[in-house]
């Protein structure tokens, strides 16, 4: 006979009619009646005196007996609101089964009493005249009591029904987050499949053969990347270091990138594959027009944000820098930062004139919360 691995086992669920009915729900219920008691015993003090009724020591004995037997009963009660919903189809069999149940429960509290007091001699009277005495707030209890559980109960379910909701957006968001990946990882690798095609076609076939070997790295790293996926910039940095490797395969000294990142801003969270279509736009707008320039990689950090630039100045000179409108890896950048970290939660903006590019991105400062061994992990 086979049997389940102790690490397979699932945790049994607990029924939802055992919920109520734990040692900690007693405990909980006889000191909310006993709580209950105190605050009687303390109106009588203060607005009759040390003489009230309700004082005398006989009477706090058995008050503090039919509280205790309140204590008691009220995590049955509390089950029962979880066994007759008041949903609609059954809200009738459910008044009518807690109308009689709170009926029971008085008989049941009546002959309580009486079997105490076979003992206690605090009271001598028939069950009947008991009955009658008391059905009215027994009744009354045992409905304050039934409120409180379908309280409960509809408040799990409100709290349930949140959740869900929140874990439905979630998903959601990841999916969408997702095919912007997915979105972005062909567009970049397409413009990196175009660099290796130019050095075909210009016959410089070991220069191709670097730039497949470099462009094979970085395809690696793309396909290990989540759209999700927060690096530190450091890590960021290094990614984009190799995309430009592959691009300066094409342009050689004409191409320039500096990076200049404080210390501080270099720990911090950034999500994977944001800079790279920041710096292929710099490339194309500044670089690739002109044929040489310079791309400057910029970031620091305040105690709420983190910002980045990404600025590319070619050795021709033009008019001042526009805004101009997003290409396709911008565009797909700035919702994926939308998705993230919520509108108005993060900056994009770009301005291009001639021989000019700037890309200006500020994000909320998230602290690095892991540290991985080996950044260059990511090969195979």
């Amino acid at each position: 006979m086979q049997t389940t691995p102790e690490h397979l086992r699932l945790p049994l669920q607990p029924q939802p009619w055992r919920e109520f009915l734990t040692p900690r729900m007693f405990g909980a219920c006889i000191a909310g009646w006993m709580l209950l008691a105190c605050f009687l015993w303390m109106r009588d003090f203060l607005m009759i005196g040390p003489s009230a009724w309700g004082l005398q020591p006989k009477e706090m004995l058995m008050t503090s007996q039919s509280m205790v037997l309140w204590g008691v009963y009220s995590p049955f009660i509390l089950t029962t609101a979880t066994l007759f919903e008041f949903e609609p189809g059954r809200r009738i069999r459910s008044a009518v089964f807690q109308l009689m149940s709170a009926l029971v429960m008085s008989g049941v509290d009546v002959a309580s009493d009486m079997l105490i007091a076979l003992f206690t001699k605090f009271e001598d009277n028939t069950f009947y005249s008991q009955y009658h005495d008391e059905v009215f707030i027994n009744v009354f209890s045992y409905i304050i009591v039934a409120a409180i559980g379908y309280a409960l109960v509809y408040n799990r379910r409100l709290n349930d029904a949140r959740l869900g909701a929140l874990e439905l957006q979630r998903e959601l968001t990841q999916t969408r987050l997702d095919v912007l990946a997915r979105t972005l990882q062909p567009h970049f690798l397409f413009n990196a499949l175009n660099t290796v095609a130019a050095l075909v076609r210009l016959a410089e076939n070991r220069r191709a053969l670097t730039a497949v070997v470099a462009l094979g790295d970085l395809l690696r790293i793309v396909l290990k990347t989540g759209g999700d996926a927060r690096v530190p910039l450091k890590e960021e940095l290094e990614f984009t270091e190799r995309y430009v490797a592959v691009e300066r395969l094409r342009f050689e000294e004409r191409l320039e990138v500096r990076t200049d990142a404080t210390p501080e801003a270099a720990q911090l969270l950034v999500p994977a594959l944001i800079l790279q279509p920041l710096v292929e736009n710099a490339i194309r707008h500044g670089v690739e027009a002109s044929g040489h320039g310079q791309v400057s990689i910029e970031a620091s950090s305040t105690p709420e944000w983190l910002n980045m630039n990404v600025h590319v100045k070619s050795r021709s000179e033009g008019a001042d820098p526009r805004v101009a409108g997003l290409g396709i890896g911008l565009d797909v950048t700035r919702r994926r930062l939308g998705y993230l970290y919520g509108e108005g939660r993060f900056a994009l903006e770009l301005l291009v004139g001639c021989g000019h590019s700037s890309v200006t991105l500020r994000i909320p400062r998230e602290e690095t919360v892991y540290v991985r061994a080996d950044p260059h992990s990511h090969r195979g």
